[in-house]
């Protein structure tokens, strides 16, 4: 169904001024906008540079008093619980989340604007259409433009949306990752339902993972990822990154020590330092894409009452996967497996838990990424992700700026626009008017940003900021010098 409506256009003085308000607006919040963008560039800049600098790589995901306090680097599998859904009766192991989503198939309006030109001005047509999809909660009819013959019920089942957690997410031996990394993680998978009875088949990973709880609780217990005495690992100096050891002493450790110190003189004496003697640790280690992790089949073993299993979903009614009416309901699954391999990038701390570094210049650097990733890696994508916010608010901020003067001397064009009902050339001075404040524009947003940005450097990058006000300054000069040529 549809249904339409309209506004009228008239109060011509009152849109000009709403135009000259919000240009003034929007040419005032580029300047603070412009000013933190510089500021949290370099910000960013130095807490990765800093990173760099104090990065410890573990040659195993094994949690240790050593680096206690330290940014380290490892590579490990992830654990999780199991979790499961009482109303449908199953569990799946080794989960870092769990979510339940919720649909109703009802009644959603949505509002078409046509906006219409009637000499100086505009009228907008408004027009309503009505469709019936699956959405999660519900959409209240109540406030549609016409609820009539468009009523959603007023409230859903007692089957909500929901999601679950596990109370602990490990990784390698003896880590835990804080809420801030878990957030982080993101590969997850579809969950298609079996009917009763059915037998369940696992697929597209996920892995096990079995053991974290047992070596959980000894790294509680005392020595972190201590394990029995049959199967101790002989201990290795984590290797590192910054041209220091686990326990930050960089001669503890008489054979790496050489090998440190080549590495460190070939680099300058900065940067990461690279040991000769785990190489086969970096192979690969930026990796391609992931793969993408496929349908896990899980069987139900209950069904609340009417619902069924159909196309991996819960359905209220046996009809409502193919001919659905309005109040059906829809239950599907989907997770965040534990199991997988990830690399992360973070301060250990207390009981070998996992959180973001927090740098000198009060940044935090914590990341998560997926499969195997070096650090350097990691890093050198976070720069440029940094190169790349920044350009584009730059950008943001000068487009602010141009519209903003646009709308400011919308009123001239305005008046201009009259000259046009002169014959021959009046339609000429038009242009040539409307062109001539369109530079100008151009001109102010251009050094409106230069000199933003140089302000900004002055207290961020100072040595950088003169050449940037000498830019902005020889513009001006060139600008007024072009002004004059062409008044003669």
């Amino acid at each position: 169904g549809g249904g339409g409506g309209g506004g009228g256009g008239g109060g011509g003085g009152n849109s000009i001024c709403c135009t000259l308000m919000f240009g003034v607006m929007l040419f005032s919040a580029a300047f603070p906008m412009l000013f933190w963008n510089e500021g949290n560039a370099v910000a960013v800049y130095n807490s990765l540079k800093e990173a760099k600098s104090e990065v410890v790589m573990l040659r195993k995901p094994i949690a240790s008093g050593d680096t206690k306090g330290r940014l380290v680097h490892l590579m490990g599998e992830t654990a999780g619980d199991a979790l499961g859904d009482g109303d449908f009766g199953f569990d799946v192991p080794n989960l870092i989340r769990l979510k339940r989503t919720a649909e109703m198939f009802q009644w959603v309006e949505k509002k078409h604007e046509k906006r219409i030109k009637e000499g100086e001005s505009t009228r907008v047509e408004i027009t309503y259409t009505y469709d019936k999809q699956w959405r999660e909660g519900v959409v209240d009819s109540s406030a549609f433009r016409k609820p009539d013959g468009h009523r959603n019920p007023n409230s859903g089942s007692e089957l909500q949306s929901y999601t679950r957690s596990a109370a602990e997410v490990g990784v390698g031996d003896g880590f835990v990752l804080t809420a801030a990394l878990i957030s982080q993680l993101t590969r997850t998978q579809e969950i298609r339902l079996l009917p009763p009875g059915d037998s369940e088949s696992g697929g597209g990973g996920g892995g096990g993972g079995g053991g974290y709880g047992k070596k959980r609780k000894e790294a509680i217990g005392g020595g972190y990822g201590r394990r029995g005495d049959d199967d101790e690992p002989k201990k290795e100096k984590p290797k590192t990154l910054g041209g220091r050891g686990g326990d930050g002493d960089s001669s503890s450790s008489s054979s790496a020590a050489p090998a440190a110190k080549r590495a460190k003189k070939a680099s300058g004496g900065k940067g990461i330092v690279d040991d000769d003697d785990d190489d086969d640790l970096d192979t690969g280690s930026s990796g391609g894409a992931v793969a993408r992790l496929g349908e896990r089949s899980v069987a139900v073993k209950s069904l609340p009452n009417g619902y069924s299993i159909q196309s991996g979903a819960a359905y209220s009614s046996r009809s409502a996967a193919t001919r659905p009416e309005v109040g059906d309901r829809k239950l599907k699954f989907s997770s965040l497996p534990a199991g997988q391999t990830i690399s992360v990038l973070a301060q250990q701390v207390k009981n070998g838990r996992l959180s973001p570094y927090k740098a000198k210049s009060g940044k935090e650097v914590g990341m998560v990424k997926n499969g195997r990733v070096s650090a350097i890696d990691m890093i050198t994508g976070a720069e440029r992700a940094n190169e790349f916010q920044t350009w584009m608010l730059r950008g943001v901020g000068f487009g602010m700026m141009m519209i903003g003067t646009m709308m400011i001397t919308s009123p001239i064009g305005h008046v201009v626009n009259y000259l046009r009902y002169i014959p021959l050339l009046g339609g000429i001075a038009a242009s040539l008017i409307n062109l001539g404040i369109f530079l100008a524009g151009l001109t102010v947003s251009l050094m409106g940003s230069l000199l933003v940005i140089g302000v900004s450097w002055m207290f961020h990058r100072p040595l950088l900021a003169a050449a940037l006000l000498g830019t902005c300054a020889a513009i001006t000069v060139g600008t007024y010098l072009l002004q004059g040529k062409m008044g003669k």
